[in-house]
């Protein structure tokens, strides 16, 4: 029987970040990928509109080892080149989720949920960040915690109780947007061509995205592998 795996990597959006630090940190980055070579994907998946897989194949393609600052080129384009893999793999769905939707949830918590307001605060003062003292797969292992999977789990569903001061539902709205988003990535990314034998798919994304992809995967019987995750005391 062949056996579906999916290695599950939250990671940073590196764009964020001066370039500089990117660049001063391109070894620990070297590092990394060569833990995840190590566990020999037969794919690598990527956070970008399926629509543009075109674009992404040429931009892979035509790299040569010069990797602009996204992360996808980074960790993903390095870790495929050195699998020796002719394509990356375009899975992402942007969906009908508007900076409209996130406005209105964002007020809605400020206005008349404190808890929740409290509970954003906290999150953001406990994540993670890419930074000159620690090494980037350190950041990486505290960024895929079990922990901090958990948590973005618990801030999100919390979001299912938001109304809006006229009653609406705005959390539904948003998490219903956001979970058809998590679906659709699920379905791109079991839809790609099958290899032969095994299968073991790179998906390198977001790390909001991990606790509902997670659960999607396992539940549809693949095995779910988070190589820079540790489970906290």
């Amino acid at each position: 029987m062949i056996k579906k795996e999916i290695i599950l990597l939250g990671t940073f959006h590196m764009e964020q970040y001066e370039a500089d630090l990117i660049i001063e940190k391109e070894k620990e980055i070297m590092e990394m990928v060569g833990e995840l070579v190590r566990l020999k994907p037969t794919k690598v998946a990527l956070e970008s509109e399926r629509a543009l897989q075109n674009e992404l194949h040429e931009r892979y393609s035509q790299c040569k080892g010069r990797y602009s600052q996204h992360e996808m080129e980074q960790i993903g384009f390095r870790a495929a080149k050195v699998l020796g893999h002719k394509e990356v793999h375009a899975v992402d769905w942007e969906g009908t989720l508007t900076q409209e939707d996130m406005t209105d949830l964002f007020r809605s918590i400020e206005q008349g949920f404190p808890v929740i307001r409290e509970k954003i605060q906290a999150v953001r003062e406990r994540s993670p960040s890419i930074n000159k003292k620690i090494r980037m797969i350190d950041s990486y292992k505290a960024l895929n915690s079990c922990n901090a999977i958990k948590e973005i789990e618990r801030l999100y569903l919390s979001f299912a109780l938001v109304e809006d001061p006229k009653g609406r539902n705005i959390g539904m709205k948003f998490l219903t947007k956001w979970m058809e988003r998590e679906y659709k990535i699920y379905k791109n990314i079991s839809e790609l061509p099958a290899s032969e034998g095994d299968e073991r798919i790179l998906l390198l994304i977001g790390s909001d995205h991990l606790w509902m992809l997670k659960t999607l995967f396992e539940g549809s019987g693949w095995k779910v592998l988070l190589p820079f995750s540790k489970k906290e005391q």
